[in-house]
């Protein structure tokens, strides 16, 4: 057995002696894994890194006896022994070198960025069936629209838009002035729950990103036109994308300063970083629970120092060690999770071009003022095209594509969640915190970053519910499933349609 560099679509092993002498099984997903040798049973590690991070870390699974098989590694197990022959790594990131003409000129960074990129996409564009993209409206989905549309001159673009908020208009500004064939989806609350029972269905294991029901339904549509799309996953990661990079390198330098007691979500997670190792700094600014609130929920506060140590031999700096520390844990843990388990619900291919390791080794060994300037994230991927694409696009700061759950969970999804504690036999966790959190919730105003933070908290816990559901189901639960699914279709507005528009 053997995992891709970043493991995008990774291998799962399950390993037990007690009903079966010397029992090995392996496959692509834990679901395939259910029913062999012994009942399923929660792994409490698992529990506390899912509660902690939002999902699992490295080998380790919600099940008990099922391993992940770690990216860029290899397995070999001896059938006439019964054991694990041999275990090891194949391919560990590395920054790559850069000759010194390089190291001293910005416009040869950009040129060898660009070189790489183009590369990358030019190689995933190669299938027996025409390939499309998801298209977002931000910077990293519009390049590939851009660079993709040079391959296929009839190039689907697809995006997912909300109600409440959405970058449509972002994403039909790039596809028209490519000239793709757009084609946009809009999810409203009347219809999600729709949805919720396939999505869980085909996660492996619970993962607290709401991410995940949008890409379950835009596969679903993208499906009935192309076979293979291209995803900006990655961009981030390789290229300080996210907010929580800025707030690590500048919160780091600030972290001495007197900071409020009270206010805003992010000055709480600021004053936490104070006296803490950079591991540990980080974690506050990326951890679901905080800490006070995992012993108040009964969960363990889980450790993530090991996956840090491993980040520090690859990152130079302290952000690109944050860097590093989400592609080893958050990119195969959730974003890789997402993207294969969702699209292959319905045949589809998804592909990462911003993840062709060539673009990721060089992308490591560029100066960090070329990707983070003050505020400006990506600032040499913008300026790399910023004469091919709108300005409105390249000038833009990150919005980020956040799924309206705040919104959803002062309405019909905290009341899904509330009958799914009611109905809950387990003891994983204290119940009475996630009520509490309902109730937070709903009182709370307008403060939209508070409002997203307890969402978040309360998506996870309604995900971890429907998978246990779904595992560890009895008749009774069951049961109660179908009356309950049958009040709701009552007592519900008829369903309505995923609202599809198609632009040329």
């Amino acid at each position: 057995m053997a995992g891709s560099r970043k493991n995008i679509k990774g291998g799962k092993r399950r390993r037990d002696g007690k009903k079966v002498t010397h029992s090995f099984s392996f496959a692509s997903e834990i679901n395939a894994l259910r029913g062999f040798t012994v009942e399923p049973r929660i792994d409490r590690e698992g529990l506390s890194q899912f509660f902690t991070f939002r999902f699992t870390l490295g080998e380790t699974t919600l099940l008990e006896g099922v391993k992940k098989l770690l990216p860029g590694h290899y397995l070999l197990y001896d059938l006439k022994k019964g054991a694990v022959a041999e275990y090891k790594r194949y391919y560990t990131l590395k920054p790559a070198r850069l000759d010194d003409e390089a190291k001293r000129n910005s416009a040869a960074y950009r040129d060898g960025l660009r070189q790489r990129l183009e590369t990358a996409v030019e190689r995933r564009m190669v299938a027996d069936v025409p390939v499309a993209c998801f298209l977002s409206g931000g910077i990293d989905s519009s390049i590939l629209t851009l660079l993709a549309k040079r391959h296929n001159a009839r190039l689907n673009t697809f995006s997912m838009g909300f109600e409440t908020t959405n970058e449509l208009p972002y994403a039909r500004l790039v596809a028209e002035h490519v000239g793709t064939s757009h084609h946009e989806l809009h999810l409203d609350e009347r219809t999600i729950l729709d949805h919720l029972d396939g999505m869980i269905a085909h996660m492996d294991e619970p993962i607290g990103d709401p991410g995940f029901l949008p890409m379950y339904v835009l596969s679903e549509e993208v499906t009935k036109h192309n076979k293979v799309v291209l995803s900006g996953d990655g961009g981030d990661e390789i290229l300080t994308g996210y907010d929580r990079y800025k707030l690590f390198h500048y919160g780091w330098a600030l972290r001495h300063l007197p900071v409020p007691s009270f206010g805003s979500d992010i000055l709480k997670r600021l004053k936490a970083m104070r006296g803490k190792d950079e591991y540990r700094a980080f974690l506050e600014i990326i951890r679901l629970f905080e800490k006070g609130e995992l012993e108040r929920f009964g969960v363990r506060e889980a450790d993530g120092h090991a996956f840090w140590n491993d980040a520090s031999r690859i990152g130079r700096t302290r952000v690109e060690r944050a860097q590093a520390f989400d592609i080893l844990t958050l990119l195969p843990g959730d974003f890789f999770m997402k993207a294969d388990k969702m699209s292959s619900a319905f045949g589809l291919e998804q592909r990462v071009p911003y993840l062709d390791h060539e673009l990721v080794e060089y992308a490591f060994a560029l100066p960090l003022n070329e990707k983070l300037r003050r505020w400006n994230e990506k600032r040499i991927l913008k300026a790399a095209y910023e004469d091919e694409l709108p300005a409105a696009i390249t000038r833009r700061r990150k919005h980020g594509f956040n799924v309206p759950i705040d919104h959803w969970f002062k309405g019909i999804l905290g009341d899904e969640l509330r009958t799914l504690l009611a109905e809950s036999d387990h003891s994983l966790y204290r119940k009475a915190y996630a009520y509490e959190l309902l109730d937070r919730i709903r009182r709370k105003g307008t403060d939209y970053t508070e409002n997203f933070v307890l969402a978040q908290k309360l998506w996870s816990i309604l995900v971890f519910e429907r998978w246990y559901e779904n595992v560890f189901k009895t008749t009774k639960r069951t049961n109660a499933r179908k009356r309950r699914s049958a009040k709701q279709h009552v007592q519900r507005a008829p369903k309505r349609k995923t609202l599809v528009r198609k632009r040329r």
